[in-house]
């Protein structure tokens, strides 16, 4: 009698066969950090008079929805650690 292979979701180097959700951006954090620090990190060394940081960058960028994303930008605006620059979809970092 032959043995049937095991059936198995890794290969042999132990890489998944399967999509996984990549988290890295997250690093375990909520959405209201995520953005925060992605706006800080776009916002370095730029000026508010000319550079914005537009919703949909933000979204894209951490695979969040965009009413998400604009709860979560109007909530920070709120808290005094972002700002609407051009209008109420570009915020800029302080």
């Amino acid at each position: 009698m032959m043995k049937q292979p095991l059936e198995s979701a890794s290969n042999n180097n132990g890489q998944s066969l399967f999509v996984k959700d990549d988290n890295d951006t997250s690093s375990g954090s909520s959405p209201l950090q995520r953005i925060l620090e992605f706006c800080k990190k776009q916002c370095e060394g730029k000026d508010a008079n000319s550079f914005a940081v537009p919703i949909p960058l933000i979204s894209q960028s951490l695979n969040l929805d965009e009413t998400t994303v604009r709860n979560c930008c109007t909530t920070l605006t709120d808290q005094g650690f972002i700002y609407p620059t051009f209008d109420d979809n570009n915020f800029f970092a302080l």
